[in-house]
């Protein structure tokens, strides 16, 4: 009893007490520090070490040693009646309450405060057109876009991209698969139904680790309340998150609910493409614009399909392309910054005006302006590739495939990449990918078949190519007869492709033919795609199909006359 009353006198049970929670507050501190600093893990444990040391140090100086004003001085040199130990124990007690109440308020702020979710991520899935009219498809996809687009601008929240969700559309699966695959947090989902200007939408947000609906709400309305219906969603769905809505996001880019109407309309019919849908779509972004010369988009859409018309052979390429950069720089009037128009007329000084210098000024204002746009990111992958920066453009487009997983276009394009550059092994990844992706696209037969050429498994490639329809078939089945020595068929093969191709086809028959070892024809049709300015020409340079030609003297001439020799 003696020993703990001396111990009490000389406060080492206070002394204690004191250090722990002095080293459990040095613990929480310390954790934040390496964390937000990203210093080596082995930094906390050396920590809590060097404190477990020092607490038998702290009691046995708490034992010897008295805190005197005169500082610290011997407990035994200090007479009874010069003690001031009460005086320090009742400070200690002091600190040991303070620490206490901090730690409490600590610990109840971790637990029960309301916090930011852990992920803002979501995917809007295509809405589900229930109209009569199957045709009104084109107004729930673009109702889906809309939202899309608005919800992206919200800076706390990741979006999934609708070429990602869209890939669900058809698909039987439940709301935790579907985040799974997209890697998402929420699901929303809803129904569109129009009957000429009345529409009724229906909306609801759905838990993804639970299945449980957060919220859900329906719409009675007509056309010209498209815009406020979509923003009621976006503020009810991001207010259920507890986030604000940002007040100077625009929606649509256009106050004409007529003018959005047709634009939805165009810009389904350009996603047809056939040649029909998108004169279509020209007739239907005139009126729309008419009524609204404001609408950004409009014009740069109205600039995509006049593109899509010069590669398809619709128009011919001066009047095509002179119709499509006035229509993408009137986009740009109206919004200095919109991507579509400035990676449009990035394309048209690259492959029609070959000014390099400006197509890489425009896409690099086009990337500043949105940096994580998938499109933007896949296009400046294209413009860097056509340049042989072959490293660099392989990076866009994988940033763009971690930007939008599901998105076929960029892998697509890498695949094609890394074949060029023979990482078939890479090249095999990206493709297996894809076929998980969408089993039924074309492009998995056609870099499975390149790849099994590469291989020499010709008859492996020939199965692939025969999975193929239209006139591409042709084409690659001419590659796998020739080296199955099937001359004759190659030729069949070669004359069909070239018969029954619309649009630029030039640089792809003379790969053909330099793959066939027929130099002569390889530059008459190279010659033939100089002249239409086949944009297949940009990449012509880096292409190994072509190496084949490179030792000859029109090799060297063709790429200075084209402005890619360096």
């Amino acid at each position: 009893m003696r020993l703990v009353s001396e111990l009490r006198r000389r406060n080492v049970f206070r002394m204690a007490v004191l250090y722990a929670l002095a080293s459990w507050l040095i613990m929480q501190v310390a954790e934040v520090v390496i964390a937000l600093a990203n210093l080596p893990d082995w930094i906390g444990p050396t920590i809590l070490t060097i404190l477990t040391i020092g607490l038998p140090i702290a009691l046995i100086l708490s034992w010897f040693y008295e805190l005197t004003p005169e500082g610290l001085t011997l407990e035994k040199d200090v007479t009874l009646g010069e003690s001031t130990a009460h005086i320090t124990g009742r400070r200690i007690d002091f600190v040991v309450i303070a620490m206490l109440v901090a730690g409490l308020m600590l610990f109840a702020w971790d637990k029960w405060w309301p916090g930011d979710p852990v992920e803002r991520s979501i995917a809007v899935l295509p809405f589900v057109n229930l109209s009569a009219d199957e045709g009104n498809d084109y107004f729930s996809d673009g109702l889906t876009e809309e939202l899309i687009n608005i919800l992206a601008k919200v800076p706390e929240f990741r979006v999934v991209a609708r070429t990602s969700s869209a890939v669900f559309k058809e698909m039987d699966k439940g709301v935790a698969e579907i985040a799974d695959n997209l890697g998402v947090a929420y699901i929303l989902e809803g129904s569109v139904r129009k009957s000429g200007d009345r529409l009724r939408i229906t909306a609801q947000l759905i838990d993804a680790a639970d299945g449980v609906q957060i919220w859900s709400n329906s719409w009675n309305k007509t056309l010209t309340d498209v815009f406020i219906i979509q923003r009621e969603i976006a503020e009810a769905l991001v207010s259920s998150l507890r986030i604000t809505m940002p007040s100077a996001i625009p929606v649509a880019g256009t106050t004409n609910p007529e003018s959005y109407d047709l634009y939805l309309r165009a810009r389904h019919a350009n996603s047809t493409g056939t040649p029909d849908a998108r004169q279509e779509g020209v007739r239907q972004l005139v009126h729309a614009l008419a009524m609204d010369p404001g609408f950004a988009e409009a014009w740069a859409m109205l600039g995509v399909i006049y593109s899509n018309q010069v590669f398809g052979k619709i128009i011919e390429p001066a009047e095509g392309y002179r119709q499509a950069r006035a229509a993408y720089e009137r986009s740009l009037i109206a919004d200095p910054k919109n991507p579509r128009a400035l990676s449009g007329l990035a394309g048209i000084a690259r492959s029609w005006d070959r000014n390099f210098a400006e197509a890489e000024r425009l896409i690099s204002a086009a990337y500043e302006a949105a940096p994580d746009n998938i499109s933007v990111l896949n296009a400046y992958g294209l413009h860097t590739e056509a340049d042989c920066r072959l490293d660099e453009a392989a990076r866009f487009y994988r940033r763009a495939i971690a930007a939008r997983p599901e998105s076929l276009i960029p892998r697509s394009n890498l695949t094609s990449l890394l074949i060029n550059i023979r990482e078939f092994e890479a090249a095999e990844a990206e493709n297996e990918a894809m076929r998980a992706l969408d089993p039924d696209t074309e492009w998995i037969h056609i870099y499975a078949g390149r790849l099994a050429l590469n291989r020499t498994e010709a008859k492996l490639a020939l199965e692939h190519f025969l999975q193929l329809e239209g006139s591409r078939r042709y084409r690659w089945l001419a590659h796998a007869y020739h080296t199955l020595g099937r001359e004759q068929d190659s030729r069949a093969a070669t004359d069909r492709y070239i018969r029954e191709s619309s649009g630029q086809i030039s640089v792809a028959v003379a790969a053909l033919y330099a793959y066939q070892g027929k130099s002569d024809e390889a530059f008459e049709w190279l010659e033939r795609g100089a002249r239409e300015r086949d944009i297949a020409l940009n990449n012509l340079r880096c292409n190994t199909d072509f190496e084949t030609l490179h030792d000859d003297p029109r090799w060297t001439e063709l790429l200075a006359r084209l402005g890619r020799d360096k």
